[in-house]
């Protein structure tokens, strides 16, 4: 199959490294098994080290240059240098939503009969932020966009929910979850490291956040259930780790006024080899988000062997359910309840970590992944050759 991937910015920011990662991956697993994948982007902060990797795979990308970006909504008129490439695919895929690329290609893919594909990425949301223009957007663009897609793909049942809520039609939506790469959880590094690196006496117990510093990850009730926690006879130090989406200063007063200074670490983005150390070191993982359509850092978590916390509003609950840990009502007193409780006992982590790492390395590797893409993408282009073949019977 000839493939165009199409996303506005490949990019290592932490607002896209998640869905960059993601195209980097299955694209490579995609070209691996003898597909021709073309990747169209915009030349915003590019991640340059993934580009070269992909073309010594014998990927092509089409980079548009920017022309202006409106609060996010980068606009590239050049664009119409590419556009006659979508008559020589045969599926295109469109990843994240609100975007000028998807609108724009969108339209040309409908007048050349295209099939393309539609995959929000976590981006249907409208909480928090540009509420308002999301709206504008998805009444005269985005309504109309999922409407012609062939397919839409979920990552879990709950944006499967969210995209029903929306008006798309269960029998247009399928669910593939994300992955991680599979090999990075092979040789993990000896427990102890990041508790060495800190300065953390080893026997105490380390709750920890790894993700964007954003106010929809839910990290002020996690600073009140830690401070609740602390009226228990458990010894536990918090460490939120990640790049700051616009919280951080608003976390760290938050911090500096339940007095906890003391007993939280911010070490900021860890990445590698870091990354790990902190998974590894840690006796549970919390993602108490307020909303989260999947939450790659639970697979991270799961892989690693560490036992996850997470609330019933992220998709990824569903890997987590009766495998990795404990799924929670998004609120304090669940929290710090489901924190007691793992904290407590010794035996539950290890049959949580043991289950969830098990499970993680069977289900959500980029290889498996792939082959589920792959198979969507054959199917889209079956039922896109009966419709075809229908519409031209009907003209006659």
């Amino acid at each position: 199959m000839r493939i165009l991937e199409v996303i506005q910015k490949f990019s290592n920011t932490p607002d896209t490294k998640s869905t960059t990662e993601i195209i980097f991956f299955i694209s490579k697993i995609l070209a691996s098994r003898g597909h021709k994948i073309t990747i169209f982007t915009t030349n915003h902060k590019l991640d340059k080290q993934k580009i070269q990797e992909l073309e010594k795979n014998g990927l092509k990308f089409y980079i548009s240059k920017i022309f202006i970006d409106i609060r996010g909504l980068i606009l590239t008129p050049g664009i119409i240098n590419h556009l006659s490439n979508i008559k020589q695919c045969d599926i295109i895929h469109l990843h994240n939503y609100r975007t000028f690329q998807n609108v724009i290609i969108s339209y040309y893919a409908n007048f050349f009969k295209i099939p393309y594909i539609f995959q929000a990425e976590g981006s249907l949301s409208t909480f928090y932020q540009k509420k308002y223009s999301k709206i504008i957007f998805d009444y005269f663009f985005g309504n109309r966009m999922i409407r012609n897609a062939i397919k839409v793909i979920a990552s879990s049942e709950q944006e499967l929910e969210e995209l029903i809520k929306i008006g798309v039609s269960r029998d247009k939506i399928v669910i593939i979850p994300f992955g991680i790469e599979i090999q990075d959880y092979f040789d993990l590094p000896e427990k102890g490291i990041f508790k060495m690196k800190y300065n953390i006496n080893k026997n105490k117990k380390i709750i920890l956040y790894l993700g964007r510093i954003h106010k929809m990850k839910g990290l002020e009730i996690l600073l009140l259930a830690f401070l609740d926690l602390q009226k228990e006879n458990i010894d536990s130090l918090l460490v939120i780790a990640g790049p700051d989406d616009g919280y951080l200063e608003e976390l760290s007063r938050l911090v500096k006024k339940l007095d906890l200074k003391d007993k939280i670490i911010i070490p900021g983005p860890l990445y590698g080899s870091n990354k790990l150390e902190a998974y590894r070191d840690a006796d549970i993982f919390v993602l108490p988000s307020f909303h989260d359509d999947f939450g790659l850092t639970t697979l991270e978590s799961l892989a690693c062997g560490t036992p996850v916390i997470i609330t019933n509003r992220c998709g990824s609950s569903d890997v987590v359910y009766e495998n990795g840990g404990l799924v929670i009502e998004y609120d304090k007193n669940s929290l710090v309840n489901g924190m007691i409780t793992l904290l407590s006992d010794d035996n539950l982590r290890i049959k949580y970590s043991e289950q969830g790492k098990a499970h993680v390395h069977s289900n959500y590797s980029w290889n498996s992944i792939g082959i589920l893409l792959e198979k969507c993408y054959e199917s889209c282009l079956s039922n896109n050759q009966k419709l075809i073949g229908k519409n031209d019977s009907n003209k006659q």
